[in-house]
């Protein structure tokens, strides 16, 4: 009987037939692609794999893993221990070895199980989900037993899945990306069953030294790299490392180092450097950037926890962090947080979405501004753009005395705003070093860059700065309660001067430049300077027209009617 029949008619059978199987196989020869227990698992991949993995840019979907959930082949897959045999089968050393197929469909069962598992045992859905089976005490711990050596031996062969041979046509990251899918849910679910799996110091300690975050790390940089489909679980990758920080640190307060004690205290970021020991730092920036730049989905709090989580992998907490620094230089990150900034006010603006999340992301993009900021003072960045450095700092001063809109503010907005005003103000010392002139006798190529970036900035900052200035200005006066705007405005006058900007000069030929574009938006001469100066409105004696016909549009149309009048008044 075929196996695919078999499966419907009986799948606790099925399984128990894949079992025996897979147990008269001869170890460690390699699999047939078209053998009988190949084509089974092949079978069985596709009654367990869930649609939401695999899928870049889609929401999660829950609707099938709950059918799933509630049918037959779930409780046999419980009852039958399938999950624990996966384990087994990705511990053997030759697994990483075996045919792509092979591969392929047992982490898709794994994967389509933990999922599934993770939905029924989310604390938010037990009570919708609570006729769902789940694995029993005993189940729990045998699995537990096998999470060390197997993600010891995929960390070990992990190398082996970069094998031009894993790649699966449309998806050549597609094994690179079950793979973080199981190891992120394996990670969330052994929180979950913390107490039941791990009770005693030891077992903790255990749990702790499981490989999850270097095979999360180094086969998510990866898939990214090479592209394919995705992977919706990439989204969470972020999460997943601060967790385990957690974990750590709950571990450390719960059980302090005793005198005498031959245990050490666990370090979070032991298995962050053993990533690094096999990971080019070149790669996982280029990863961060190509992400930060190009995905559709990091949007909100997916977009915070990617910038806060590359701004701790650049922190001197790793062993590794100068080499990680010198890494973000190498790639245009500039460019990568313009475009950033960029995107979500326009989709704020359109949508107004966003917005409980745009001071964050201020503060972390801010944050990443510094660090590039510092390697342009040490002419180590591979490009600056002076245009996108201006607009960011800007926009970054204009956010720090501009908050949010009134509909979002909280109390956690006000505290990521004054957050937003410190990392303000480091950000601004780090460029004003940047464009300052070197104390040096001989130049060196660090000035020359620094030359070059001064350059650039100058060159934006002649048609911008003091219109920013003034922007700010105006914001203060609106908002005259907030005593840190002179502070924030302080900052950008700051930058004026490392770039020996003349206020005076600057509102001149701001002036200036003003008169010479047209009030309404539609027009050619609103961006492009006409060739001398616009007639005023004889109304507010503040809007400039080129033509009548521009004056009435911009009176019907564009609103000018009503801010006409109220400054008239």
């Amino acid at each position: 009987m075929e196996f695919s029949r078999l499966l419907l008619e009986g799948p606790s059978s099925a399984i128990e037939h894949l079992r025996a199987l897979y147990a008269s196989r001869e170890p460690p020869s390699l699999l047939e692609p078209q053998g009988e227990l190949v084509l089974a698992m092949s079978d069985l991949a596709h009654e367990l794999r869930i649609p939401q993995i695999g899928l870049d840019g889609v929401q999660p979907q829950t609707a099938d893993a709950k059918v799933l959930l509630g049918g037959e082949l779930w409780r046999a897959c419980i009852s039958s221990e399938l999950i624990i045999l996966l384990l087994e089968m990705i511990k053997e050393p030759s697994f990483s070895k075996q045919p792509t197929i092979w591969i392929v469909n047992v982490l898709t069962c794994l994967a389509g199980l933990l999922s599934a598992w993770c939905i029924c045992a989310e604390p938010s859905q037990q009570a919708v989900l609570a006729d769902s089976v789940v694995p029993n005490q005993r189940q729990l711990h045998l699995m537990f037993a096998l999470l060390r050596p197997t993600w010891k031996n995929l960390w070990t062969h992990i190398g082996d899945f970069l094998s031009p041979r894993c790649n699966v046509a449309g998806a050549p990251g597609i094994v690179l990306g079950l793979l973080v899918s199981i190891s992120g849910d394996m990670q969330i679910l052994c929180d979950w069953y913390r107490d039941s799996i791990a009770s005693t110091e030891q077992g903790e300690r255990e749990l702790l030294d499981v490989d999850f975050i270097p095979v999360i790390v180094f086969a998510w940089t990866h898939a990214v790299l090479r592209g394919g489909r995705g992977n919706t679980k990439f989204r969470d990758v972020p999460t997943l490392l601060q967790e385990h920080r957690t974990f750590v640190a709950r571990f450390n307060e719960s059980h302090p180092p005793v005198p005498g004690d031959s245990l050490a205290t666990i370090r979070w970021n032991a298995k962050f450097d053993a990533v690094f020991s096999r990971l080019d730092p070149l790669k996982i920036m280029e990863a961060f950037r190509l992400v930060l730049e190009r995905c559709a989905w990091l949007v909100d709090e997916y977009l915070v926890s990617h910038m806060r989580e590359l701004y701790l992998l650049l922190s001197p907490d790793l062993d590794h962090h100068i080499a990680l620094r010198r890494a973000f230089w190498a790639q245009p990150m500039l460019a990568a947080l313009h475009a950033i900034i960029v995107r979500e006010a326009k989709r704020i603006i359109a949508k107004y979405q966003g917005a409980a999340h745009w001071l964050a992301g201020c503060k972390c993009c801010c944050d990443l501004l510094g660090v590039v900021g510092e390697g342009a003072a040490r002419g180590l960045c591979s490009s600056i753009n002076g245009r996108h450095a201006g607009f960011l700092l800007g926009n970054f001063c204009t956010a720090s005395i501009n908050g949010v809109p009134a509909p979002f503010a909280s109390e956690e907005q006000y505290e990521t705003l004054d957050e937003l005003r410190t990392s303000l103000r480091v950000t601004m010392a780090r460029w004003c070093e940047a464009v300052e002139p070197s104390t040096n006798d001989v130049e060196s190529s660090s000035d020359v860059n620094r030359t070059s970036i001064k350059f650039g900035l100058y060159s934006w900052a002649r048609g911008a700065w003091y219109a920013t200035l003034e922007s700010l200005r105006d914001l203060k006066e609106k908002r005259d309660e907030n005593e840190h705007s002179p502070r924030v405005i302080q900052c950008w006058l700051d930058l004026g001067n490392a770039l020996r900007l003349d206020e005076h000069a600057e509102r001149i030929r701001y002036q200036e430049t003003r008169a010479r574009l047209c009030s309404w938006s539609a027009c050619v001469y609103h961006e492009e300077h006409a060739q001398g100066a616009l007639a005023l409105c004889k109304g507010c004696g503040e809007a400039r027209y080129c033509s009548r016909a521009c004056q009435r549009r911009d009176w019907k149309e564009g609103g000018h009617k009503a801010k006409c009048r109220r400054v008239k008044s």
